[in-house]
């Protein structure tokens, strides 16, 4: 089997090695994704580590966490034409300090246990550098995860 482009996620890097199934539907062939929210929470997981944030990045976490343009906007006190901008591609990429607040608010999501400052924290470490240009990612039994 080959690998799947999932751009349902609203990005254009992400292909699955497996965990999905090609199912005929009345419209044609479609895509049945397992474990669908264990994915994204994979994707979104490896945005949160990635250095810089593109507008698409942005708006996947800003759905994952179920918020509005307006809604985001004034939890990380920016303007909601900043998101709108970031979301559209009008940026080379989201400003570090938006960011990293939308990178603390969705890994707090995933754990209830950590704190936001202690996640800002860490991932203040990062750099500008761009470590993955595609990610590849695969199902498991212990659930989704980059392939190898």
């Amino acid at each position: 089997m080959s690998t799947y482009h999932y751009t349902d996620s609203g990005l254009d890097f992400i292909y699955l090695a497996n965990g999905y199934n090609v199912v005929k539907t009345p419209y044609g062939e479609g895509v049945a994704i397992h474990d669908l929210e264990g994915l994204h929470i994979v994707i979104g997981s490896c945005i949160a580590d990635r250095p810089i944030m593109t507008g698409d990045e942005f708006r996947f976490l800003r759905i994952e966490l179920g918020l509005s343009q307006v809604e985001v906007a004034n939890l990380i006190g920016v303007g909601e034409s900043a998101v709108r901008n970031w979301e559209k591609g009008r940026t080379q990429h989201v400003p570090r300090p938006s960011a990293n607040l939308m990178r603390g608010l969705y890994l707090e999501s995933i754990d209830a246990t950590s704190k936001l400052s202690k996640i800002l924290k860490n991932i203040s470490h990062l750099n500008r550098e761009i470590h993955h240009i595609e990610m590849n990612l695969e199902e498991t039994e212990e659930g989704w995860k980059l392939a190898a």
